[in-house]
């Protein structure tokens, strides 16, 4: 038992050391889990958190929309392609490529230009998920 618990406080320890350790969930990205699991984007709570002024809370609301393959939300997500905050808008083109939907062709080329590497190529994977065959 005396083993176990040892391990238990190690294991912690470094685990906190190596800023593993997360903070408890904010209100509003707490709000955007629940709008999530409830796959709730018509009532447009998760498109509000589109402009919150941290980027954590826009990246988070970003994913969950995408989650929930509504293509109703690709405006709003193609508008996040732009954002200032590189994860926000990784965020928003992986997104746009799990909702699929064509009408997202557009802003996913220009996302081809990017300067971030990173989103040029989720850009590419985004563009083959797409119901569009000349996308890919």
């Amino acid at each position: 038992m005396k083993s176990a618990a040892f391990l238990f406080v190690l294991f912690g320890s470094l685990s906190l050391a190596a800023g593993v350790a997360q903070a408890a969930p904010t209100p509003a990205l707490r709000a955007i889990a629940i709008a999530e699991d409830q796959r709730r984007w018509s009532d447009g709570e998760l498109r509000g958190y589109f402009k919150d002024g941290a980027a954590v809370v826009r990246a988070r609301a970003v994913r969950a929309a995408g989650r929930l393959q509504d293509s109703t939300s690709v405006g709003a997500l193609s508008e996040l392609v732009a954002d200032l905050d590189v994860a926000v808008r990784r965020e928003a083109v992986f997104a746009l490529g799990q909702v699929g939907h064509r009408s997202a062709r557009g802003i996913l080329e220009r996302a081809l230009d990017d300067r971030d590497p990173k989103m040029v190529e989720l850009a590419i994977e985004a563009l083959g998920k797409l119901s569009d065959k000349a996308a890919t």
